[in-house]
């Protein structure tokens, strides 16, 4: 089995927020989710761990924090995220999945939201969703309009 501990152990920590090590660390990121061509973060649950990749570091300051608290978020708030998103990144047609991993990234934006983040997640999120309107994907894993529609008020957020 991977030991993320042991993983990090001689890397230097990037920021530590509320906490929790933040890393920076490509390969790790591409482990996690298989995306390195746009900035990004995960959190592991085990280690209570937050890794984000160099594209991600290169962005302004409370972009980074806003993503970090969300990350931090899932770790607090919705730990059956981690459950929630392997079994949705298998089953991407599947509706209930869906909407359970939609609460589960709501419940982290809200974190990163009562932080101070919200103007930065918005950002965050509009970036994503045209991240996703240029690749052409019909659908999105991040689900970054209907955050933002919800951040922004013009969703209700019934959950």
């Amino acid at each position: 089995m991977f030991d993320v501990k042991e993983y990090f152990k001689d890397k230097d920590i990037y920021k530590t927020i509320e906490g929790f090590p933040v890393y920076i660390d490509e390969g790790f990121i591409y482990l996690g989710c298989g995306i390195v061509t746009i900035p990004m973060a995960v959190a592991e649950s085990k280690s209570k761990t937050i890794v984000i990749n160099t594209l991600m570091a290169e962005k302004e300051e409370d972009f980074i924090m806003a993503v970090i608290y969300h990350e931090i978020g899932h770790l607090v708030n919705s730990p059956r995220h981690f459950d929630v998103s392997a079994a949705y990144l298998k089953d991407l047609d599947n509706s209930a999945l869906e909407e359970e991993y939609l609460k589960c990234e709501i419940e982290a934006d809200d974190y990163a939201v009562q932080k101070g983040f919200k103007i930065p997640l918005m950002r965050v999120l509009s970036e994503l969703a045209i991240r996703v309107l240029i690749l052409g994907e019909e659908k999105s894993f991040f689900q970054a309009e209907e955050r933002s529609n919800i951040l922004r008020g013009e969703t209700k957020n019934d959950f």
